[in-house]
């Protein structure tokens, strides 16, 4: 039998790395703080997916997805926070 299996999070980056993504945007280049917070969080999400599929004995798991969305916080239309919110679903099969 099979079960759809599925996790949410939200993650987003420290105040030391919002300070320093500011502060590099300003000469421009690649921020990899932020990459270092995406990365995080889908690993995260794969891995309390995997969690969840041995919770509920499934013994493997097929058609893996995660969605992103961008979740902020805007005062006066300035942006202050933001956070990434990650959906990660799959199929368990259970044998």
């Amino acid at each position: 039998s099979s079960t759809l299996l599925h996790v949410s999070i939200c993650v987003g980056p420290s105040m030391g790395q919002i300070f320093f993504m500011w502060f590099k945007s300003l000469f421009g280049g690649r921020l990899y703080s932020y990459d270092v917070v995406l990365d995080y969080g889908r690993r995260e999400a794969l891995l309390r997916l995997n969690q969840q599929a041995k919770d509920l004995g499934c013994s493997s798991m097929v058609n893996i997805r995660i969605e992103t969305s961008t979740v902020s916080f805007a005062k006066n239309n300035k942006n202050k926070t933001s956070s990434v919110e990650f959906l990660a679903f799959a199929t368990g099969i259970r044998q």
